[in-house]
């Protein structure tokens, strides 16, 4: 098969083509590691054997000189899309993204790569930390407990499709073993950043939003699979150092507030 139209949705690592009856190819775009469709497929196949809302992988093929990852095709919108369409949903959204992130938290995955070592590698390798904050965010990452839950690493509204059938959780590539909050840092990042800079929601409402988004998914978090959000803002700070990269750098000064809150200390 041939790549016979132009994309149906894009992100910054690939782009969405339909490919064949219920199927959709996921390319990876040009100056992006090509096993990034190796890893997607590795990580979906493991969490959709695990019973995780996966979307079913197919295959990794090359396309045109490009790597990519046929995967089930899940028609519907994003959770984000649909907050947006109707704000009203916010709350009931926020909920069920804490019960979603709470079923794959709950999974196992000793075998997958450690979160822990990522951000080390990530911090590491950051072009944007002084080395006095590398230094201090080195020594937090060490000082933090880790576990073998699975930690999807990109968990947020805009990987939520709202398929007839059911939620669907997509773009597993960064998949990991750690420690749930951690993971739930991660996505409390996603929601302060993302309704500051992400969404289609105008205005000076939007933190409002993002606030009230937080609350609800954390409340609901804490009901369902409690005692996670321990050392959270330790989290949060380290995944603001990760998020520091060439295409975020306009959000250093929301960013680094966060940083400086979680080396003191250090």
């Amino acid at each position: 098969m041939e790549l016979t139209g132009p994309p149906i949705a894009v992100g910054r690592t690939a782009e969405i083509y339909p490919w064949g009856d219920g199927r959709i190819l996921k390319l990876i775009r040009p100056g992006f590691l090509p096993q990034l469709a190796d890893q997607e497929w590795y990580f979906s196949l493991a969490a959709w054997q695990m019973g995780a809302r996966a979307p079913k992988p197919v295959a990794v093929i090359d396309v045109a000189g490009r790597r990519g990852v046929v995967l089930e095709r899940i028609d519907g919108l994003t959770m984000i899309a649909d907050i947006e369409r109707n704000i009203f949903r916010l709350d009931s959204h926020a909920r069920l993204l804490a019960r979603l992130h709470a079923e794959v938290l709950a999974l196992s995955a000793p075998t997958f790569p450690s979160q822990s070592e990522r951000v080390r590698w990530n911090l590491s390798h950051s072009d944007y930390l002084t080395e006095e904050q590398r230094h201090a965010l080195l020594h937090l990452v060490d000082s933090l407990p880790e576990s073998d839950h699975m930690v999807h690493g990109d968990f947020h509204p805009v990987n939520i499709i709202l398929a007839q059938g059911g939620p669907c959780i997509i773009d597993w590539e960064s998949s990991m073993h750690g420690s749930p909050g951690a993971d739930i840092a991660n996505t409390v990042l996603w929601i302060r950043a993302g309704f500051n800079f992400d969404t289609k929601l105008g205005g000076r409402t939007k933190r409002w939003l993002g606030h009230r988004f937080e609350r609800a998914y954390r409340t609901e978090l804490e009901r369902v699979f409690p005692g996670q959000q321990e050392h959270l803002d330790d989290w949060i700070a380290l995944h603001a150092a990760c998020r520091l990269r060439a295409d975020t750098v306009h959000e250093l000064p929301f960013l680094l507030p966060m940083i400086e809150q979680g080396i003191k200390g250090y």
